[in-house]
C-alpha cells in the first residue's frame, strides 16, 4: 500500500468514525426525545382522563364483570368439578358472551374524544384496553386461571386475541410497553371471588412522524456538521496532497538536476585540471581533446539551462505560421537519426505526406516531438526500438499516433506523466538521465495550440501518444 493510500485510509476511517458517533448520538437523542413524549402523554392521560377510571376497566366496566362471575361462580365452581377442568362448554360461553359485552357497552370512545378537545390532547390520539389475565377463585381459594393472554382460544375471535391480551376498545395499532398508560391486576382473594389484570395502551398512531418533525433542527444541525466536517477533511487532505506533491517534486527535480548538472561540471573541472599539466599543455593534441570534451559539456549545460528556461516561457505568446505539418514531421524525423546516430532505432511511418497545412510555432513542435521520440527510446528495453509514426486526415485536421516498443507505463504513471519534474519509477530504468520536464513540455505545447492529447500505455507493451489538430 502507497504512503498516500495509507493517509486516505485514515482520514476516511476518521471521517467513518466520526459520522458513527454522531448518528449514535441523533438516535440517542430520537429515543430521549420519545421516552419525553411518552412521558408528557401519560402525566396528561393521568391528568385528565385516568383519573375518572378510579381503577376501572371504565366506567361500569369491572360492575358488568361481577355480573357475569360473581353472580355465576357457584355454577362455574359445579361445572369445575363436574368436567375436572375450567375450561368447559358453560365458561367458554359465559367468557365469550362477557367479552362480547364488554365491548359492546364501552363508552370509552366517546369519553376519550370530549377529553381530547377540552384537555387538547391531540386528534390522533387513540387508546387500546385489553384484559391480560382472569383467575377464579372457589371455596378453597385457590386461583384457578380463567384467560390468559399467553393461550389462543378457539371459541374467540382470532382478531381479537392480541399479543398483550383480549381487545375490549380502542384502535392503537402498535400498541408497546412504552405505550402503557395504566395496567391494573384487582381482586380481593377472597374464597368466591376472582382478579382481573387489564391494561390501557395510549399513543398516537402518527407519533413517530411528530418526534420527527420536533427532531428536524437537531437532524438539521448534524447534517450541516456531518457536511461541514466532510468538507474540512476534503480540502485539508487535498491541500496536504498537493504540498506533498510538491515537495515530492521539488525533491525530485533536487535529485534529478543535481546528478544531470553534477556530470558535465565534474568532467569540465577534470579537462580544467588536465590543461593545467604541463606535460598535457606542451601536447597540442591533446590540448585540442580537452577543449572538444569542456566544448561539449558546455553545449550540455547550455541545454540543461535551455531546458528550464523553457518551461519558465511555457505561458508566454508564441508567434505561429501555417506549415505542411507532414513536412516538418519528415525533418524532425531525419535531424533526429542523424542526432541519435543508434543504428538500432527504427522509424516506421504511414501518411507521412499528407499536405494539410497547420498554424504553429516551429520551434516549439520540433522540440515537443523530440521529446516524445527522447522518451520513446529511452525508456525501451527492446532491440531494436522502434517508433511507429501514423498521420491521418480528419474532416476538421489531423491526427497524429506516435507508438513505441517500449516497456510501458502503469496507470499511476500516465495520470501524472504530465506533471512538471515528475519521473516515473520504472524498474531497471533508474539510470535513465532527465529532469522530468519533457512531456510537461509536450503539454504545454499541445495547450498553446489548442489541439488535444491522449496517452494510451500498458506495461511491457509499449505507448501510444495520439496528437488532435
Amino acid at each position: 500500500m502507497t504512503e498516500i493510500k495509507k493517509y486516505q485510509l485514515t482520514a476516511f476511517t476518521g471521517f467513518l468514525v466520526l459520522t458513527g458517533i454522531l448518528l449514535y448520538l441523533i438516535y440517542n437523542t430520537f429515543e430521549l426525545m420519545d421516552r419525553q413524549y411518552q412521558v408528557d402523554l401519560k402525566q396528561r392521560l393521568k391528568q385528565f382522563y385516568l383519573k375518572d377510571l378510579k381503577q376501572n376497566i371504565y366506567s361500569g366496566g369491572l360492575s358488568l364483570v361481577d355480573t357475569y362471575l360473581i353472580n355465576n361462580i357457584r355454577l362455574l365452581e359445579k361445572e369445575y368439578h363436574k368436567s375436572g377442568t375450567i375450561n368447559n362448554n358453560y365458561s367458554d360461553s359465559l367468557l365469550t358472551a362477557m367479552f362480547e359485552d364488554l365491548r359492546a357497552k364501552n363508552p370509552t370512545d366517546s369519553l376519550l374524544e370530549k377529553t381530547k378537545k377540552m384537555h387538547k390532547l391531540g386528534s390522533k390520539l387513540e387508546y387500546l384496553i385489553v384484559i391480560n389475565s382472569i383467575s377464579l377463585r372457589f371455596s378453597d381459594n385457590k386461583p384457578i386461571p380463567l384467560y390468559n393472554h399467553l393461550k389462543k382460544y378457539p371459541f374467540l375471535k382470532s382478531s381479537l386475541q392480541s399479543p398483550q391480551g383480549y381487545i375490549i376498545g380502542g384502535k392503537l395499532k402498535f400498541p408497546r410497553t412504552e405505550n402503557i398508560a395504566t395496567s391494573i391486576s384487582m381482586g380481593p382473594s377472597i374464597p368466591y371471588s376472582y382478579d382481573i389484570t387489564f391494561t390501557i395502551f395510549a399513543d398516537n398512531n402518527n407519533r413517530q412522524s411528530q418526534i420527527f418533525k420536533s427532531a428536524v433542527p437537531v437532524l438539521l444541525l448534524t447534517l450541516f456538521a456531518l457536511l461541514l466536517i466532510f468538507s474540512v477533511y476534503y480540502l485539508t487532505f487535498k491541500s496536504w496532497s498537493k504540498q506533498k506533491k510538491i515537495s515530492d517534486m521539488k525533491s525530485d527535480f533536487i535529485n534529478s538536476i543535481t546528478h544531470e548538472f553534477n556530470t558535465p561540471i565534474s568532467t569540465i573541472m577534470v579537462a580544467n585540471r588536465a590543461l593545467q599539466n604541463e606535460k598535457v599543455f606542451k601536447s597540442r593534441e591533446s590540448i585540442t581533446e580537452f577543449t572538444e570534451i569542456i566544448a561539449r559539456q558546455t553545449k550540455q549545460l547550455q541545454t540543461l539551462f535551455d531546458q528550464v528556461m523553457d518551461i519558465t516561457r511555457v505561458n508566454t505568446e508564441i508567434e505561429k505560421k501555417e506549415v505542411i505539418f507532414c513536412q516538418l514531421l519528415t525533418e524532425v524525423i531525419q535531424d533526429y537519426r542523424v542526432k541519435t546516430n543508434d543504428k538500432n532505432v527504427y522509424f516506421y511511418t504511414q501518411g507521412i505526406h499528407n499536405e494539410t497545412p497547420v498554424s504553429l510555432n516551429r520551434f516549439w513542435v520540433t522540440t515537443m516531438l523530440s521529446n516524445i521520440f527522447d522518451n520513446a527510446i529511452k525508456y525501451s528495453d527492446k532491440t531494436p526500438k522502434e517508433i511507429h509514426i501514423t498521420v491521418d486526415g480528419t474532416p476538421n485536421g489531423l491526427r497524429i499516433s506516435i507508438r513505441d516498443n517500449g516497456i510501458g507505463m502503469e496507470e499511476y504513471t500516465v495520470k501524472h506523466l504530465f506533471d512538471k519534474f515528475y519521473r516515473g519509477k520504472n524498474p531497471g530504468r533508474e539510470h535513465v538521465s532527465g529532469l522530468g520536464l519533457g512531456m510537461y513540455y509536450v503539454q504545454q505545447c499541445i495547450q498553446i495550440h489548442n489541439w488535444k492529447l491522449e496517452v494510451k500505455s500498458s506495461v511491457g507493451m509499449g505507448s501510444e501518444i495520439l496528437i488532435v489538430i
